[in-house]
This record gives structure tokens, sequence and C-alpha cells, in this order.
């Protein structure tokens, strides 16, 4: 959930030919909305503004994977930006109205919809943009001789740079 809007992306782990697992992105939605703005909003908006990206996903991945699915939901610094109360009290209506809803056939555990604190937030995108470069495998481990990449995240609510200090000898 970001500050501009909430994207829900599906990936797969995949076991290649050779016995690596990769990590493969198989599509991606978006709610064009701030979270934030649902903050007096009923329950029925809130999960109207979701259930399309939610629609999609369900059209994406095979049905019988539906239930075992699950779904993580971390906001980002729009979410930030309310107090703790106002964001605990749109997540506990996100997450009610989720499950009461015919068309949302996941997983999703309460404890699951939360906001990322900056640091983790930048730690992600360090880690998203190593994986890219081929730095690290879809198990976290490094590749040798890759080469460490940092990462600038500019959003709507923040900013995250992320960099590897060059050490210094005295």
């Amino acid at each position: 959930g970001g500050s501009t809007g909430s994207r829900l992306h599906i990936f797969e782990f995949v076991v290649t030919q050779d016995g690596t697992e990769e990590c493969v992105r198989r599509g991606t939605a978006r709610a064009d909305q701030p979270l934030s703005a649902f903050v007096d909003a009923p329950p029925s908006a809130l999960a109207d503004y979701l259930m399309d990206t939610f629609r999609y996903a369900a059209q994406q991945i095979p049905a019988h994977y539906h239930a075992d699915t699950r779904v993580l939901y971390q906001a980002t610094a729009g979410m930030r930006l309310l107090t703790l109360s106002q964001q605990d009290a749109i997540y506990q209506t996100m997450y009610a109205a989720l499950h009461q809803h015919d068309d949302f056939p996941f997983s999703l555990a309460r404890h699951d919809i939360a906001t990322l604190s900056g640091d983790l937030e930048g730690y992600y995108g360090a880690v998203a943009a190593n994986y890219l470069h081929g730095t690290i495998t879809a198990q976290l481990e490094l590749q040798p001789n890759n080469g460490i990449v940092g990462a600038l995240d500019m959003g709507g609510s923040s900013t995250q740079i992320v960099f590897l200090p060059q050490s210094q000898q005295q």
C-alpha cells in the first residue's frame, strides 16, 4: 500500500531445470487511491477499493491454490503519516471486510496487514535491486563476484536510499 495507491504483485517460486529456485513475477494490479484516504470510510468502501486487485489475482492464480495463497499487505510512508490508532482502525476494517467479502478466496491473517518502517522499506528495496541484479538468489544467498548494488526509491511520501558504504582504512 503506497502513498498514491495499492499495488498487488503476484510472485511464484519455481524450480528451474537445473534445480535452482527462482522468484518469478506473474502479474500486477493497481488500486489508484491511497489507503490512508479510508480512515473514516465504511468497511464496504475499503473492501470494494481492493477487490478488483484480488479478482485479478484470482484469475492469474489457479483456483486450487487460492486457499493456500497467502496475502501480505504492507503499507508504506502514506500510512506512516497517520497515527497508530488510525492505522490499526484501517487495518482492522480491511481484514474484516475482506474476510466477509464473497469474492475474496485467499489466506489472510490480521498480523499480515501492517505498516513497514522506513528502514524495512529501504531494506526490501535493496534486496529487490540486488536480486534483479543477480547479486543474491531467491534464497537470499550472495552470488560471488556479482557486486552489491544500492537502491534509490522515490515514493509519494518518502525517499529511501540504500547503499553499502565503502570501508576506510587508516
